[in-house]
């Protein structure tokens, strides 16, 4: 269940790290998404992987560990189903929810963000994404 001002401290969350630009160990596509789960639900996906990586090669390395393997694919879906977040049709995503983009070994994670579109950590801040580009999503509840 979503916690009762989750929304406003989602819009809070988003707004702060707006113009935060992509870094492996401090603001990646797993940490943000982990990020934005414990404001909606108070679980703490990235407990174990915070402070243990701090490029693309680690972080991946770290991942393979964790679920065998190197994508996020594989991560979202081992400990997304470990929490119960089910997996929905992208086109049903709602604010908050969890996307990813792309497969494999170039799938990231994203979020819905308010209104229609998905919010991906770049180089730049936040990016806006076409919710079209999403492959699968997963409910965050």
């Amino acid at each position: 269940m979503r916690n009762v001002r989750w929304q406003s401290e989602l819009h809070a969350y988003l707004e702060s790290v707006r113009y935060t630009p992509f870094a492996y160990g401090r603001f990646d596509c797993g940490l943000f998404a982990a990020a934005v789960i414990r404001i909606l639900t108070d679980t703490d996906l990235a407990a174990s992987f915070r402070g243990k990586y701090a490029d693309e090669a680690s972080a991946y390395a770290l991942v393979r560990r964790v679920c065998g393997q190197a994508s996020m694919e594989a991560l979202a879906q081992a400990q997304f189903s470990a929490c119960g977040f089910g997996e929905i049709p992208s086109a049903f995503a709602w604010p908050g929810d969890v996307v990813q983009l792309g497969a494999g070994s170039t799938s990231h994670l994203a979020v819905m963000g308010f209104g229609a579109k998905i919010l991906a950590p770049s180089d730049r801040g936040l990016t806006e994404v076409d919710r079209k580009s999403a492959v699968r999503a997963w409910r965050i509840e």
